[in-house]
């Protein structure tokens, strides 16, 4: 028994064109997914320049790009899946874009972990001389066997 492919679905590693879309989903699922598609982004825009303004306003000048980044990835995943949703056909490029805004941020989420401590010295300092750190803890305990205890030096924190 052989399985093939409805004569609606694309080929297998590819992503429909917009009609498709419109057409594999129906006329009203197809007006809720690209209402609701606009609507979280709208709601994110604004819930970001909510926390943009409070953050001029409270937390120290020098924090606050890093800041913007890293809260500025709701926001970046909702423009992301509006365009995915509007161009299906540019979602594999969109998903490559978006692994590297993801990089950034993660990139700027560890900045500002780093300026949180005052440095990666303030941050050595403060977990001690010999920081041993355990990564085999549950639920991970099995997985992460190889990785029993890691010593947090300088270097390896260093970018």
């Amino acid at each position: 028994m052989s399985l093939t492919a409805h004569p609606l679905c694309p080929p297998k590693d590819s992503y429909p064109t917009i009609d498709e879309f419109r057409l594999g989903l129906g006329k009203g699922s197809s007006i809720a997914v690209h209402t609701f598609s606009a609507g979280v982004l709208v709601f994110n825009i604004v819930l970001l320049i909510i926390l943009i303004i409070r953050f001029i306003k409270t937390v120290p000048s020098r924090q606050v790009p890093s800041q913007i980044w890293v809260i500025s990835l709701p926001t970046g995943m909702a423009f992301c899946q509006f365009l995915m949703v509007f161009l299906p056909n540019a979602s594999k490029f969109l998903l490559a874009s978006f692994k590297v805004y993801e990089a950034a941020v993660i990139y700027k989420f560890v900045d500002l972990n780093l300026k949180w401590f005052g440095g990666e010295k303030k941050l050595l300092d403060s977990v001690g001389k010999n920081p041993v750190m355990r990564f085999n803890l549950p639920p991970l305990c099995c997985f992460l066997f190889c990785l029993r205890k890691t010593l947090l030096t300088r270097k390896k924190i260093q970018f």
